[in-house]
């Protein structure tokens, strides 16, 4: 039992050591619809003419792990011919871009928002998650639909992988694999991926 729950936990470390998978994990469900969607014409043709290419804002100040898993996945091959996104720092200047109606949404990462689902303790009890905000264009209810969505999987599955690697830990402590001195270990780990996604980024 301790041989699975230590490769369990270590499959949940590798998934967000490689943001590749990261990517890939956030990405394959909702690939299958847009694939399904092209397959079936349904974001083809002039009766759906304005589906792709979507304006999109994101302004991101949270430049942690999930943040950039965000920005990549948008900028991602697989979303290039639904997803047209442009990068700001100014929110305000964001939103005025909807309300102008030259975009059809904003989506802002807050600050802290990866810290707040990836700590650098994972025993810590603290369930205070910050939330990413869309701010949509009312003119553009479709296109705010599928941003909607899209930003729906993106946080399933960080709460997917987030719950994975509370109860992996919380299993290895209880089932006497880990004591609490490596419990905290493992979490400040899990905390400084955040450093080593910027590193991996900018170089």
């Amino acid at each position: 039992m301790r041989k699975l729950l230590i490769i369990a936990f270590k499959d949940v470390l590798l998934i967000f050591r490689d943001r590749a998978a990261l990517l890939f994990m956030f990405l394959a469900p909702f690939a299958l619809t847009i694939g399904l969607g092209l397959a079936t014409g349904s974001f083809s043709g002039k009766s759906n003419s304005g589906i792709l290419d979507l304006p999109i804002v994101i302004v991101n100040d949270d430049n942690g792990q999930l943040g950039n898993a965000l920005v990549e996945m948008v900028q991602s091959d697989q979303l290039a011919d639904l997803l047209e996104p442009e990068f700001l720092t100014d929110l305000e200047i964001a939103r005025k871009m909807v309300d102008d109606n030259k975009t059809v949404a904003v989506v802002y990462v807050p600050a802290g928002f990866t810290n707040s689902i990836i700590p650098n303790d994972v025993t810590s009890n603290s369930t205070q998650i910050i939330q990413l905000e869309l701010y949509g264009n009312p003119s553009s209810p479709t296109g705010v639909g599928i941003v909607k969505n899209l930003l729906e999987q993106f946080i399933s599955e960080v709460e997917v992988g987030r719950v994975s690697g509370t109860l992996a830990v919380t299993q290895l402590l209880e089932s006497g694999a880990i004591d609490p001195s490596q419990a905290m270990k493992i979490g400040q780990a899990v905390g400084e991926l955040q450093t080593d996604t910027q590193v991996g980024t900018s170089s």
